[in-house]
């Protein structure tokens, strides 16, 4: 993921007992962060729909949010929006 979420690191899996491909998340950054996101297939989202709330150090464990839509070899993309860093999910974004 580039600059400036370089603290944040998704991974798109398969779930064999769904029969789909979803994404977890995991916080390097030594503080909580708060962010907004949308996987998609191809192109990147135009707007995020999904909210999430990591605190430091923390890798979240399967089932994930599904990418709808993507197949084996396709491309995942990722919109991450709305950063805020700290236990408060309130102020100003990043």
């Amino acid at each position: 993921m580039p600059s400036p979420f370089n603290g944040i690191d998704f991974k798109v899996y398969y779930n064999g007992g769904f029969g789909t491909y979803e994404v977890i998340w995991r916080n390097r950054y030594q503080d909580t962060i708060n962010f907004s996101f949308q996987p998609s297939v191809s192109t990147p989202a135009t707007r995020t729909t999904y909210r999430a709330n990591l605190r430091s150090g923390f890798e979240e464990t399967p089932p994930g949010v599904s990418v709808v839509g993507l197949n084996d070899g396709g491309t995942a993309c990722m919109r991450v929006d709305s950063v805020r860093y700290g236990a408060s999910d309130s102020g100003p974004y990043q």
